[in-house]
């Protein structure tokens, strides 16, 4: 299941993000380009440690990140 989630992230990602910046010559596209290859690199990172089984979630840094956000800070 989370191996779905994380491709179809990236699909949805290359889905909107993609042909906006084909269409644009902007510089923060570029930035854009620059963030989504960093984070697609970070998901094969992850994808890689969940099939070895060396993933480890720290579940006190993942709730005060959701706490956080769902407090709008």
């Amino acid at each position: 299941m989370i191996r779905n989630n994380l491709e179809r992230s990236v699909e949805l990602k290359n889905l909107y993000l993609r042909p906006k910046s084909e269409k644009t010559g902007d510089t923060k596209i570029s930035e854009t380009h620059k963030e989504e290859k960093v984070a697609s690199d970070r998901i094969s990172e992850i994808r890689d440690q969940i099939q070895s089984g060396s993933y480890k979630v720290d579940l006190k840094k993942t709730s005060e990140k959701m706490a956080l956000n769902l407090l709008g800070l």
